[in-house]
Formats: structure tokens, sequence, C-alpha cells
């Protein structure tokens, strides 16, 4: 142990190392690059996502859409849990891209069109079936779920606008 010697510094302010500055969250990036409530529900900006929806479409009763806000926002990450005493490492989820070289990340939504669609056909049911009441339930539902679904074309765009008329 006597011949170990001591390492050589090559600074003369001493070795250290300095960390680069942390850069801002994804989610940040997200409701900032978007105008969609959908993208800041995700990013957990509820407060700019109840802005957006009363900017676009004049909401002002969130009491219903609060699921939706909280669906949004969990199902935007991936927890992968390591060790038993270690945090689990949150993921964020994206989603592809449509423009050609678009360098701007969106968070994955969990909500859907075509599951609304289902719900329409639930809905015709009961209303044939005579239950008013439970077609009721599945229109609103619909409604409630509407403004968090991002087209991805035109034509799905206008299949909403068809679909909110309907309901």
């Amino acid at each position: 142990l006597d011949t170990l010697e001591e390492p050589v510094s090559t600074s003369k302010k001493g070795s250290y190392v300095t960390l680069p500055p942390l850069g801002q969250p994804i989610q940040q990036n997200w409701s900032r690059s978007s105008n969609l409530p959908a993208d800041s529900a995700a990013a957990g900006n509820f407060e700019e996502a109840m802005r957006l929806l009363q900017q676009q479409i004049g909401v002002i009763n969130f009491s219903p859409l609060k699921g939706h806000f909280l669906l949004l926002h969990q199902s935007s990450t991936a927890q992968l849990v390591g060790l038993g005493y270690l945090p689990s490492l949150s993921v964020p989820l994206e989603r592809d891209s449509q423009a050609p070289g678009a360098t701007v990340s969106l968070p994955k939504v969990a909500i859907n069109f075509q599951p609304q669609l289902n719900q329409l056909s639930e809905a015709y049911k009961a209303v044939t079936n005579g239950k008013f009441s439970e077609a009721k339930v599945l229109f609103v539902g619909i409604l409630h779920t509407l403004p968090f679904i991002v087209a991805n074309t035109r034509n799905e765009a206008n299949e909403i606008r068809e679909l909110i008329g309907i309901c």
C-alpha cells in the first residue's frame, strides 16, 4: 500500500465534474407545443386544458370531465418498476407524428374515435328498445369524450363534427 501514489490533478482548480443544467420536462413541451386540450391534460396542465376547452367550445362545467382529464394524464406515461428500494422510472409515451420531419413530440392520447362509434351504436339500440334514459347517458358520455379526441386526418375531424351533431 505504500507504493500507491496520489492521482495527479490535470486541472489547476481541482478535479471535479460539473453536470450540465437540467432541461425542461417533456410534459412542459407538450403543453406549450399544442393547442389541443387533450395534450395539455396529458401533460398534467389541467388549468390550460380547461382554458382551451372554455375558449374553443365554451365549456363552463368541468366536473363531468374530471375522469377524462385524469385518464389522459395517467396514460401519458409508463412507470417502469426497478428494485424494491429504488423509485420507479417514469417514461413519457409519445404518439407518432403524422407530419414528415416533425421535431415536436406530443403525448400519446388514450381516448380514440372508434370506441365512440361503438358507444353510438349502443345508444341507437337503447333508443330502439325504448330505454331512453340509458340512451341519454350514452349520448352525453360521447359528448363528454369528443373534445379529447385527437383527429389524425381532416376526414376524421369531419366525422367528429358529424358525431357532435348526432348526439
